[in-house]
């Protein structure tokens, strides 16, 4: 249902989105990204953030030589022009298919740092979902879990992910075979 959904949006394009639009649209996430806002109170949960997110934070400074600002206030720091610049050179090396992919990966985990941190295999759909859900796994764990809610909001979200992450990896990648003459 996921990858239909996916498919019928990028033949259709609605909105005729442009490749540009679509990059565009993405890098928009950079600017709210889950990542980048941290709550100083409680303690725990900073500690739990820095702990879990810093590391992801630091692979996309190693692996994009960019800098994304860390705010634990309700506005975030501007982000260079520069970081910009290489995210969006990155996100149009993608096809259009595959961008319509990576703006619901956005959409669905809040944060453009996952969906680049997911296409790169640097964690998995499950880890993804988790680290866009810190906040929310940590509020279970100390008032407990509506199973009709959140246990049902879980496995949805898993779901969109890994058919968007499966909608981008099938439409950018491609083999061809070579025949040797005999």
């Amino acid at each position: 249902m996921h990858l239909t959904n996916l498919a019928n949006t990028a033949i259709d394009n609605p909105l005729n989105l442009t490749r540009k639009d679509l990059a565009n649209d993405t890098l928009e996430f950079l600017k709210s990204d889950t990542l980048c806002f941290r709550l100083r109170e409680p303690p725990d949960l900073y500690e739990l953030q820095s702990k879990r997110w810093d590391p992801i934070i630091m692979w996309l400074k190693s692996r994009y030589q960019c800098e994304v600002p860390l705010t634990d206030s309700v506005f975030l720091a501007p982000i260079s022009d520069a970081t910009l610049s290489v995210l969006l050179r990155h996100l149009l090396s993608y096809n259009d298919w595959s961008l319509f992919g990576i703006l619901s990966l956005a959409e669905c985990l809040k944060s453009l740092i996952l969906t680049l941190a997911l296409l790169d295999r640097q964690i998995s759909v499950e880890m993804a979902v988790s680290l866009s859900r810190l906040e929310l796994e940590y509020q279970t764990c100390i008032w407990g879990n509506v199973e009709w809610a959140h246990t049902i909001e879980l496995m949805m979200t898993q779901a969109k992910v890994a058919a968007a992450l499966l909608f981008v990896i099938t439409n950018s990648e491609s083999s061809t075979k070579v025949y040797k003459l005999r």
